[in-house]
């Protein structure tokens, strides 16, 4: 059974598989209360929004899996917002150029989604992102309702409103490296009139359906999110483990509690928080304009690696944003919200009046012989578009 979910996780579609990923009877729609009924005793895959899991690849040296597992996190870390620390990462077999294919996603949501599942009755034999369930070897479109499910090959894919993707695909084909001229094949589901004027693309219109049959023939080949700390075993494991911590603890603690006195666990609970008082002392003699302390040690080790981290990239900061300073200021009808500094890179967060003009100031940043610049996202908001511009040294991978 193939059962795919909305972003909110309340509503889904829903069909029986057959074979290698096909559909068999007609794809039903309802609450996910609804399809959990329908679900129950059977083999569940559950599809989940491609704006949840993300499609993207990591190039590691060397072909042990396991390094890779532990070098991939690091390899994605500049184009994530969190600390690696707060995503789930899956990958696939290397490409013949040592690109794994990976699925990126935040362990919240994975922890919302199982909980939801859970509180349904649902207990899925695997979580695939729907964006990878499209072809792998092609560019494709997938227009479903107000948005669209775009990959572009095999380690890149997103989920876009429909305003938005005219301009994303242009952006995409500019940054190919086909032959000036040639033209790239796109798949495309849906009426192709929503890409006109997007040129560079030789498009093959598929006939309708709907989004769950499209995705369907994925489902053999597609990526289970429930591996590692979402494996079924491994989460067995894991209570197991915290049963007999629990157990040796409260042991420990009677014996402790028996062997010294009230008086003596008293002692130690004074000493304890006489040595608390002076870590915090010391950690705010350190950093004066520090206001709360929860994790002293923790802390001090953040206060620290911020302050290496911007004795080394302040002078590329200020040579950056100095260098795209001139294109943004000329460009009355870009609003800058924000900027974010990382790894060598200018995140910008900017409010227009039209996509054009994002896309008009990525090109002037690129005429800047020293910059490059790409959109990384794009949104209408009511009558305003609101944009992420990313801008780096043009010499930088």
């Amino acid at each position: 059974m193939a059962l795919r979910l909305d972003a909110a996780l309340e509503h889904a579609q829903w069909a029986e598989t057959v074979g290698r990923g096909g559909l068999s009877g007609e794809v039903q729609r309802g609450s996910l209360a609804e399809a959990a009924e329908e679900c129950r005793g059977r083999s569940v895959t559950v599809i989940v929004s491609g704006a949840d899991a993300l499609l993207s690849g990591a190039r590691v040296p060397g072909r042990n899996r396991s390094r890779a597992l532990a070098a991939i996190p690091f390899a994605l870390e500049e184009g994530l917002v969190e600390d690696v620390g707060a995503y789930h990462f899956v990958c696939a077999r290397p490409d013949a150029e040592g690109v794994y294919p990976t699925i990126v996603v935040l362990r919240a949501f994975m922890d919302r989604l199982l909980a939801r599942l859970t509180e349904v009755g649902l207990q899925p034999a695997a979580v695939m992102s729907e964006v990878q369930l499209l072809p792998e070897d092609d560019w494709t479109v997938l227009v479903d309702g107000e948005s669209a499910l775009v990959r572009l090959g095999k380690t890149r894919g997103f989920t876009t409103e429909l305003d938005a993707l005219p301009l994303l695909l242009g952006t995409a084909r500019d940054e190919t490296d086909a032959e000036p001229g040639a033209d790239v094949a796109l798949r495309f589901h849906g009426d192709p009139q929503m890409i006109d004027g997007v040129g560079g693309y030789a498009v093959e219109v598929q006939p309708p359906g709907s989004a769950l049959e499209v995705l369907a023939p994925g489902l053999a080949r597609g990526l289970n999110l429930l591996q590692a700390d979402y494996g079924r075993a491994t989460q067995v494991k894991r209570v197991l483990r915290n049963y007999r911590l629990s157990g040796a603890l409260a042991a420990a603690l009677l014996i402790v509690v028996a062997a010294l006195g009230v008086l003596e666990y008293r002692q130690i609970n004074a000493e304890n928080a006489r040595l608390q008082v002076e870590i915090e002392a010391v950690l705010k003699r350190t950093f004066p304009e520090l206001r709360r302390v929860v994790n002293p040690r923790a802390q001090m080790g953040q206060r620290l690696t911020a302050l290496r981290k911007e004795q080394r990239s302040s002078g590329s900061f200020l040579e950056l944003l100095g260098a795209a300073s001139g294109p943004i200021a000329a460009q009355p009808d870009l609003q800058l919200n924000a900027l974010v500094y990382r790894r060598g890179r200018l995140e910008l967060e900017l409010e227009a009046r039209e996509l054009r003009n994002l896309d008009t100031l990525r090109q002037e940043i690129a005429k800047v012989r020293e910059l490059s610049a790409s959109i990384e996202s794009a949104k209408s908001d009511q009558q305003k578009v609101r944009g992420r511009l990313r801008v780096a040294p043009a010499d930088a991978s």
